[in-house]
């Protein structure tokens, strides 16, 4: 009966208008979407990640067909863009040991490859968020609601 009550009023919560947090003035919370998503995104954000683009909660969900294939697309580029990152990541990190284990190393130009190597790992980790956030925007607010309750509903113990 508690865990009924506590649903109920979380999901009162998060559905007035009191419990949105607006966006600083000229800001949108999130690409595409309004000030109220703001602070619903972060566990939207998550769970995004954590179900492989929603993939896992499908009938939880009761996605649509459109949306099902809309998820699929969105996890297949950022799977796509990925393993290219991670080609050119192996690639600096192997012109990065030919640096190191010359018999005089050129500071600068280890120096040059540690940045590349660190911009590729931001690129990959911009990428990641881009690709969530599309996710989330693939959802009704309904199903955003509904994903915000599966995440705090009590998990079934492993038997």
């Amino acid at each position: 009966m508690k865990r009924l009550l506590a649903l109920a009023v979380l999901t009162l919560a998060l559905l007035t208008p009191a419990a949105r947090v607006p966006a600083a003035d000229g800001e949108r919370a999130w690409p595409g979407g309004s000030a109220a998503m703001s602070a619903m995104t972060p566990g939207l954000l998550r769970t995004a990640e954590d179900s492989v683009f929603f993939l896992a909660l499908v009938e939880p969900l009761a996605l649509t067909d459109a949306q099902h294939a809309a998820l699929q697309e969105i996890a297949y580029e950022f799977q796509k863009q990925q393993l290219q990152r991670l080609a050119d990541m192996k690639v600096a990190e192997a012109e990065l040991e030919r640096l190191l284990t010359r018999d005089a190393i050129d500071l600068d130009a280890v120096k040059a490859k540690v940045g590349e190597s660190a911009g590729i790992a931001a690129a990959m980790k911009i990428v990641q968020i881009e690709s969530l956030l599309r996710a989330v925007k693939v959802l009704t607010h309904e199903q955003h609601v509904k994903v915000l309750l599966l995440r705090r509903a009590p998990r079934e113990p492993a038997s």
